[in-house]
């Protein structure tokens, strides 16, 4: 009989409380972990905790700005995929390439969990630290 893989590990960085209540009861499950900030020292800081295989980011925490949130997710967890919410349109052109998967919010639920779904079947298999 195989062991039992760990759970996924997601992130989340909002700034809205209810917000990170709603998305974190959306995605709950036994098979993912669920770490929350609520500002860029705080995604750090859930970076920091051990692997990560999914940040869904904020477009605006608090912070130095989504550049450095985004280099911050690729410099301590280079294997994670990034969701980036938003309230506008799209994410700015210059981070296409540096992030997964764009959705508006406010986002349909069961949309959200099936984009979950998918960036976590194509996430790259990574060790535990």
């Amino acid at each position: 009989m195989a062991a039992p893989e760990r759970p996924a590990t997601i992130v989340l960085a909002d700034d809205d409380d209810l917000v990170r209540a709603v998305l974190r009861m959306a995605l709950a499950s036994p098979s993912t972990s669920i770490r929350e900030a609520a500002d860029s020292a705080a995604l750090v800081s859930a970076l920091g905790e051990g692997t990560v295989e999914l940040v869904i980011l904020d477009i605006s925490i608090p912070g130095p700005g989504l550049a450095a949130n985004i280099a911050a997710i690729h410099s301590q967890q280079a294997n994670a995929r990034i969701l980036v919410l938003s309230g506008d349109a799209s994410v700015p052109g210059e981070f296409v390439a540096s992030i997964d998967d764009f959705a508006r919010k406010p986002i349909d639920l069961a949309e959200l969990r099936d984009r979950v779904g998918q960036l976590l079947t194509h996430a790259p298999t990574t060790e535990s630290p």
